[in-house]
């Protein structure tokens, strides 16, 4: 998965020309979901929806804020 999201960080600066800002952020929501799935055995190419809601429900009961929540959703939809 690291391939990955250093390929997407590529992406997310040279040619959609995010903030740097925007960039770190999105970079660490990956990074803190490539933990969460590692910690659950999952494997990142084959996830489903019914994965991504675990993760959004894990999210909540850290106690993260809606908007924290809706840019990881965002990060993991552009990823």
């Amino acid at each position: 998965m690291e391939k990955y999201i250093k390929d997407f960080e590529r992406y997310l600066k040279n040619e959609r020309k995010y903030p740097d800002n925007t960039v770190t952020s999105y970079l660490n929501d990956l990074y803190n979901y490539k933990q969460y799935i590692h910690d659950k055995l999952l494997n990142f190419k084959t996830i489903n929806k019914d994965e991504i809601r675990e993760y959004l429900k894990h999210l909540d009961k850290e106690k993260k804020s809606k908007s924290s929540i809706s840019r990881e959703l965002s990060a993991l939809r552009n990823f």
